[in-house]
């Protein structure tokens, strides 16, 4: 998770191996608290966006086994 100007969380997937980094999320909200499913398929997150203002955030999953950052094709 990074923090982009000004104030926007967002979620990046890396390489541990390289500096190599793809986004996955793209909002203006908070998109944050990210966990990777066991087999590595899925991503869970919370967000607020196009949620009603309170003390609960929904949660979004989103597919990522098709990310290959450490595929020698990858291009950002």
């Amino acid at each position: 998770m990074k923090v982009l100007p000004p104030n926007n969380y967002e979620i990046f997937l890396g390489d541990l191996n390289s500096d190599k980094q793809v986004r996955l999320t793209y909002n203006n909200a908070f998109d944050g608290y990210p966990s990777i499913s066991p087999d590595g398929h899925w991503l869970v997150f919370t967000s607020t966006r196009d949620s009603a203002p309170g003390p609960t955030q929904p949660e979004f999953i989103c597919k990522i086994s098709r990310v290959f950052i450490s595929d020698p094709r990858y291009r950002p």
